[in-house]
């Protein structure tokens, strides 16, 4: 990923946060102050004043495994 520290994060913006102690990738909900997983398996996170964005997600590559990465 390529994070943008510098941009002002917007609504429906994929962005990197520290929440709670731990670094998570989610979708900027603004709207209703939360936090949203591209997995529907996931529970909505509210944000708090103690949660930090990080960074906005400018670019991402995703990387697939093949077979015999896994023996």
């Amino acid at each position: 990923m390529i994070i943008d520290r510098a941009a002002t994060v917007k609504h429906g913006d994929v962005i990197v946060a520290a929440l709670n102690g731990l670094f998570v990738c989610k979708i900027a909900d603004l709207k209703n102050n939360q936090l949203l997983s591209a997995n529907p398996d996931h529970t909505d996170l509210k944000i708090t004043e103690h949660d930090n964005a990080e960074g906005v997600v400018g670019q991402s590559i995703r990387m697939h495994r093949t077979s015999h990465f896994l023996g």
